[in-house]
């Protein structure tokens, strides 16, 4: 493809050669694309260089690499296609710079054209973001925010414990900053730092951890920590109480169990011939044991 100085300057009165004449048509014949790429007549895309002279050129961007704050990054140009900005992918990619050291993005996964996240994953594409040509760089002047806060469903078979590091989740869904910010990587996991306890189908909230690029869980919906429940068993001899007809009373009524409830440990203070068939049970949780002890009994 032809430049400017593939013309050669004629003299006043003297006929441009055939390709130098050939040169400037195809010159002519290209349309801007994007703050970063020129498209000939045939289609073909060709890096534009600004000088560095000019003032304000800017232009639309995805990054095809992750940027960390302060940092550089390659990316994609984003063209106005009359309905909506669009990546061009057969485009030389370009460095991008965050001078004012607030931008953190992800970098694209892959060729694909999916521009959607959901499900907990980050979709394919990149961050998008504008840039401003100043100072001889292309330097961000915004970026797509990521997500800082999320909501996750527990997927972690049973239960999971105080001394657990991390909380295996899936349903992950972006609640903050907007809901269309970008998940900077899959999310399959957040970090238990406040050592809770709790259990499988709960439902978590996390927080960004941008220090160490994680995210730690804030709030858990709760585990039961005491129930009545009934003796159903007409000739119990020792060990733990059969039972059932189970209700949640702590810390709430909505409150989840880890798994379902048909025992409970028997107080060792009671004597076999004070456990009453029917009688109704109150039991409190026991971390220790991760059972359920009986404490009072009300025997109808």
């Amino acid at each position: 493809m032809p430049d400017i100085d593939d013309i050669p300057i004629a003299r006043e009165g003297e006929l441009p050669s055939a390709a130098g004449h050939n040169a400037m048509r195809e010159l002519l014949g290209r349309t801007a694309s994007g703050a970063t790429v020129l498209v000939d007549s045939t289609g073909t895309h060709h890096r534009r260089q600004p000088s560095s002279g000019d003032t304000r050129l800017e232009g639309y961007v995805e990054l095809y690499e992750a940027l960390a704050p302060g940092g550089t990054a390659q990316a994609y140009p984003r063209s106005w296609n009359g309905t909506a900005y669009v990546t061009d992918l057969t485009a030389d990619t370009f460095a991008v710079v965050d001078v004012l050291k607030q931008w953190r993005g992800g970098g694209r996964d892959g060729t694909a054209s999916a521009e959607d996240d959901s499900g907990g994953t980050r979709g394919k594409h990149g961050s998008f973001g504008r840039v401003v040509y100043r100072n001889g760089q292309w330097e961000l002047d915004w970026l797509q925010p990521h997500a800082k806060q999320i909501t996750a469903t527990v997927n972690d078979t049973g239960h999971f414990d105080s001394s657990d590091t991390t909380i295996t989740v899936d349903a992950v869904a972006v609640v903050a900053p907007v809901d269309a910010a970008l998940l900077l990587t899959d999310v399959n996991q957040v970090y238990n730092i406040a050592k809770r306890i709790g259990v499988d189908n709960a439902v978590v909230t996390a927080e960004w951890n941008d220090g160490q690029e994680r995210f730690d869980l804030d709030e858990l919906e709760e585990q039961a920590t005491e129930i009545t429940c009934q003796v159903n068993d007409a000739s119990y001899a020792s060990g733990d109480i059969t039972v059932d007809t189970v209700v949640v009373t702590q810390p709430t009524a909505n409150a989840l169990l880890r798994a379902a409830v048909t025992s409970v440990a028997k107080p060792l203070n009671w004597s076999a011939s004070t456990v009453k068939d029917g009688a109704v049970i109150l039991a409190r949780w026991n971390t220790v044991t991760k059972k359920f002890d009986a404490v009072n009994m009300d025997c109808p």
